[in-house]
This record gives C-alpha cells, structure tokens and sequence, in this order.
C-alpha cells in the first residue's frame, strides 16, 4: 500500500506539472473552436490534454528536465536500485537521452492529469452515494432520471473508490515499467561509467604500486641494515653508527613517500604531494644499499638531469625495485648497476653473479610483484623490461622511451646531457 501511495503521488506531481500546458491550450482550442459560450463540452477536455502532448515534450527538449525526472522517479515509483543516477559528466542530456525523456514526460503529465481529474471528481461523487440512504430526499434529487436502484447508490459509491484506487494502480505500474528504459542510462551513460571505473581501478592500481615500491623497498633496507649492524655490533662500531646513520635517513624517506600516497589517497590528484625521486637521487639509494650490505658497482650513469621527469621517476623506481629484490634474493652476490641515456631511450641494466648451489635464492622470472611493477611501469611509458638468468647471470634490463606517451616531452629536454 506505501508503494501505490507514493506512485499516486507521483501521478499527482504529474498533474500538476500537466495544468500549465492542459490549461494554455484549452484557452486556445475554445477560442479556437465555435461554442454556445457555456462550459466546454468534455470532449473539448479530452481533446486539449492530447493536443499538450507536442508541447510537453517541446519544452522537455528545450529544458533538459531529465535530472529532475529520474530522481522523482526513483524516489516515487522506481527506487534507486532499479533507476541509477547518470555519471555526473552525463547531467546534461544527449539527443537520444532527451528525446527518451520527452517520452517519458509525455506520458507521466498525461496519465498524471487523467489520474488528477479522477482523484478531483471521483471521491465526491463516491462520499454523495454513500450519503444517499442517510440523506432524505437526497436520493430522488440524484437519482431521478437515474436507473440506479437507491438501494445500490452505496454500492456504486464503493464500485467507484475501487476503480479509482485500481486505475491508479496500474497506472503507476505503467509508469514504474517505463521509467527503465527511458530514464534509464544510455549507451553513452554505460560508456562514461565504465570509463570512471576503469579510472579509478588504474588510480587504486598506481597508487598500490608506488606503495610496493617505495615503501616496501625501504622496510626491506631498514631490515637488512639492522641485521648487519647487529652481526658486527662488538667489533666494528663505525660501521654500526654508519647503519643506523642510513636506516634513520632511509626512515624518513619512506615516511615522506608513505604521507604522499596517504594525502592521494585522502585527497585525490589533487593533493599537495612531496616531490617523487629520481635518478638524480640515485647515489643515496646505492649508499642506502651498500650500508644493508648489497655490493653494487655502478658502472657507467650517463648524464640525467635532462630527462623528462616522468621517464627520470620512473627509471629511479626500476632501479629501486631491482636492488630491492636482490637485498631479499640473493644479497651475498656483488651487482653492476648500468644506466645510460641517448637521445631516444633511458636503459638500466642490473646484473647479478647467478652462482651454483648454497646461495640464496634469485628473483625469479614470475612470482615477484615488485618486478611485475617494473614492466608495468616501463609499459606505460612505451618501453619494456625483462628479467631473468642469462649466460650464467641473473639480468633485469628496462628499456624507456624519452618520448613517453603518458607525458611527452619537449624535442629540447628528450635528451640526456
């Protein structure tokens, strides 16, 4: 009964907003049409409600009212679950969806207004026959040139609230079947949904990996200075105060890293974040692995501080994400570290001694979700990265375009120093 409630009153609004058009075009229709100056014959009525239809839907195309239309009508007939709001970037409606709406318009201001004209007229009517075996001299006023008995006036009376409460009913039914697929979002509303979400899961995907990266690496160096700090605490204190001289200074970069994604997180894109490093910061991450006892050589780094930003950022993180993996995998073997610049690409290449039996275990070609962040960060830049044992060594090899297509660069800053 709530639900038949609120679709009456839905039908109701409808008459309402129905009066206006109803109303402009019967003045125009008497005017219009020759009469004896009394009340307009009822076909007259029936005839200016049919004829308001081509201006209701009119003014739905001028106006754009569909907004307010499917938030009615998921309040009053639908629900939320079976009508969804449109993105926001869809609120003002295409061609198609405005023509659907008009519809829709159509059809709730004219079933409104019949369902109006019924509510007006019929309870009334109805309450007067009921009042006929209590009147005296009602019933031979009302029913003198009637066929109907006085006896059953009250029955017509009950006949008639129950055909008004059906018709109502099934009108607002009518109403709740249709509002779907003409309310309902467009293939243009789908797409740009779609496209939101595919957004957000790339935001949420980005966001974890800059978590991985980041952070995680510098755990992993805290742990692994902390264990060599701890072998020699009584025989070598210089080298002790050195690690926990780095593991106070990797701390708090990781702390800096780890507000930066809490504040994207918090706030968006459009959050004050501290700068990202480099590979201009690349000394301290081969300090900060050296002290948690990573023997890498840095054979050749060519000129950086002209490579675009973003392909700058990036590389830093492959080169933190390969040095990472081996302090976990296989910390005991010494690693060359090569990055070179030329006018088209940015490589680095790690290697590390594979070695026979007793060592640790190396970075497999699967199952290391930091060296699948590799590929997916050298792949949205348009370059590629590979990883594995080779000729006896274990090798990580990325490859960046310098004109990335996530940022392009300028011609004058796509080439190293």
């Amino acid at each position: 009964m709530t639900l038949v409630r609120r679709r009456w009153a839905h039908l109701l609004l409808g008459s309402v907003l129905c009066l206006p058009y109803y109303l402009l075009t019967l003045a125009v229709l008497v005017l219009a049409v020759p009469g004896d100056g009394g009340w307009p014959d009822p076909s007259l009525h029936l005839l200016a409600l049919a004829v308001s239809a081509p201006l209701i839907a009119a003014c739905e195309m001028l106006l754009d009212l569909r907004m307010l239309q499917i938030r009615a009508a998921r309040a009053l007939s639908v629900g939320p679950e079976a009508l969804p709001l449109p993105p926001e970037s869809r609120a003002v409606a295409a061609g198609a969806a405005r023509r659907r709406t008009a519809v829709w318009n159509v059809v709730h201001l004219e079933l409104g207004a019949l369902a109006g004209a019924a509510t007006v007229c019929v309870p009334p009517m109805a309450s007067v026959l009921l009042a006929v075996p209590f009147v005296p001299g009602l019933a031979d006023s009302l029913l003198a040139d009637s066929a109907l008995p006085a006896a059953l006036a009250p029955a017509a009376g009950m006949s008639l609230l129950a055909g008004l409460l059906i018709a109502v009913a099934a009108a607002g039914s009518l109403l709740a079947r249709l509002a779907p697929p003409l309310l309902g979002p467009t293939a243009a509303d789908r797409l740009a949904e779609a496209e939101r979400l595919a957004a957000g899961l790339a935001a949420r995907s980005r966001l974890a990996r800059e978590l991985h990266d980041s952070v995680v690496h510098s755990l992993s160096a805290v742990a692994s200075q902390a264990a060599a700090a701890r072998k020699v605490l009584d025989s070598d204190p210089a080298f002790v105060r050195g690690a926990l001289s780095a593991m106070e200074q990797t701390s708090h970069q990781a702390l800096a890293e780890l507000g930066t994604l809490v504040g994207l997180l918090r706030d968006g894109e459009d959050a004050q974040t501290a700068p990202a490093p480099t590979l201009a910061d690349l000394p301290g991450l081969l300090d900060g692995s050296r002290t948690a006892g990573l023997r890498v050589r840095l054979e050749r780094l060519d000129p950086v501080d002209r490579l675009p930003g973003p392909v700058s950022r990036e590389g830093y993180r492959v080169v933190q994400e390969g040095l990472s993996s081996l302090l976990r995998h296989a910390r005991d073997r010494p690693v060359r570290l090569t990055v070179a610049a030329d006018r088209t690409e940015l490589t680095i290449t790690l290697e590390n001694a594979a070695g026979t039996g007793g060592g640790s275990a190396l970075p497999r070609p699967g199952g290391d979700p930091g060296l699948e962040s590799v590929a997916e960060r050298a792949a949205l830049l348009g370059g590629a990265a590979r990883w594995g044992t080779e000729n006896g060594r274990w090798r990580l090899f990325a490859r960046l375009p310098l004109q990335a297509r996530t940022a392009p660069a300028a011609p004058d800053d796509a080439t190293a120093g």
